[in-house]
């Protein structure tokens, strides 16, 4: 059985001075399940409950397609620094979500296979370079552009050179590994 201590201060005409202990025999779990219970009532959960102790119900939850798009995004922006760190036959399902403080499991429900985290990992490379580009002051057409293009590339392998380490990480890999064969044509 588990047991809870609990001190207790004695009484102001007591002899004694200091604190009392008191062993209360009551099955811990009784209580841990009860607290929950109380909270699932009020509509609250440990994860969503901000200062644990703070019972105030959040009005601003994610939906549940906003909390696995946050998931996602946290488990390939880990991916993305165990590749660049460590390379892509390093990095494993597992790790990526260990990293990204989620469960070891949730990489392999969300995506399935490593190959497939990796398509995933170049789209989600991919579709931030491309919001860069379009907010970048680019010119329309001509040498200029080109100009531009050259100047964008550079400043931002200077300022992301993990994402770029891993983006050629995967173009390489896009020619020599059959899974990926597809993805290097995708991107290159």
């Amino acid at each position: 059985r588990d047991v809870i201590g609990i001190d207790e201060p004695l009484e102001q005409n007591s002899s004694q001075c200091g604190m009392r202990h008191l062993v209360v025999s009551f099955p811990l779990r009784h209580i841990l399940a009860c607290w929950q219970a109380n909270m699932l009532h009020r509509g609250m959960s440990l994860r969503s409950t901000p200062g644990f102790g703070d019972y105030s119900a959040s009005t601003d939850r994610q939906t549940q397609a906003e909390r696995r798009e946050t998931a996602e995004r946290a488990i390939l922006e880990a991916a993305k620094r165990i590749v660049a760190e460590r390379g892509l036959d390093e990095l494993t399902l597992n790790q990526a979500g260990e990293a990204a403080g989620y469960s070891r499991a949730l990489p392999a429900h969300y995506f399935g296979t490593k190959s497939a985290m990796l398509h995933a990992l170049a789209d989600h490379i991919v579709a931030e370079y491309s919001v860069r580009v379009r907010s970048g002051p680019i010119a329309s057409h001509g040498l200029q552009r080109l100009i531009d293009v050259i100047i964008f590339c550079v400043n931002d392998a200077e300022r992301d050179p993990t994402t770029v380490r891993v983006y050629q990480a995967l173009l390489g890999a896009g020619l020599t590994r059959t899974d990926l064969r597809p993805l290097g044509a995708r991107i290159a």
